[in-house]
């Protein structure tokens, strides 16, 4: 097997009818969805799966996720999309997305992700992370850098979010993909109408559980629309979305 065969990772998508919006534009909901599928089942192809992390004593927790756009995929496009490790920052493992139509890259994505250790509850870079990954090719140019989101300190109330059933994953908080949703809710409808997603960041900061009440925000600066979460004073998420003129 090439190093380029052992590094990547990929699987096939096509674009569904309760992926897209009422312009038939693929979601941010989606597309996060496609990327939190390839890279956990990556992570399991590789031994670093839920099981085997869980048993030496570490979880996977998603820092940062990010994502950006040539051009938008649509209701019944076919989209493949790749996934690879590009190292570790500080402690954060990176992790690199491509998104390709017709064997044309239209995309890019980024995750940083957390080895959280389960009795110490603090970060680590586990032993048994870098047992596995030592035979795994990693490249310079693939490293990048997220830079830390700061909404704009005069925001607008958009609604409240009570944490369902439904918004909750294995872990009982909110699952990463949720997010999107109680985001995209958050954007006014003449901007979903004039404009196109070109990119999508989130910060995921604090966990989320079952019937906490989020206060959602936004605001919207040089073609850039924020988007916060507030429960009780306390910041859990931040987003800051891209939008270029339909």
């Amino acid at each position: 097997m090439n190093d380029f065969k052992k590094q990547r990772y990929s699987e096939k998508f096509t674009v569904k009818t309760y992926e897209v919006d009422f312009l038939r534009r693929i979601t941010p909901f989606a597309i996060l969805g496609y990327m939190q599928e390839v890279a956990t089942n990556h992570a399991f192809a590789l031994g670093l799966g839920y099981e085997e992390s869980y048993k030496n004593n570490f979880i996977w927790v998603l820092r940062s996720a990010k994502f950006e756009f040539k051009s938008i995929p649509l209701l019944k496009d076919k989209i493949e999309v790749y996934t690879w490790p590009v190292g570790v920052s500080g402690l954060k493992a990176m992790r690199r997305f491509e998104f390709r139509m017709d064997d044309k890259v239209i995309g890019s994505g980024y995750n940083y992700w957390l080895m959280i250790d389960i009795i110490k509850n603090k970060p680590v870079i586990a032993d048994y992370f870098n047992l596995k990954m030592k035979d795994i090719p990693i490249y310079k140019n693939d490293s990048f850098k997220l830079r830390k989101i700061i909404c704009p300190k005069e925001t607008l109330f958009s609604y409240d979010k009570i944490i369902m059933n439904s918004d909750i994953d294995w872990n009982r908080h909110v699952n990463n993909v949720k997010y999107a949703d109680i985001i995209f809710n958050a954007i006014p409808i003449n901007i979903i109408e004039n404009y196109d997603i070109i990119s999508f960041h989130i910060d995921y900061i604090k966990e989320c559980r079952l019937n906490d009440l989020i206060h959602v925000l936004y605001s919207t600066k040089d073609n850039q629309l924020y988007v916060k979460g507030i429960r009780e004073n306390d910041t859990v998420f931040q987003a800051v979305m891209d939008l270029n003129v339909r």
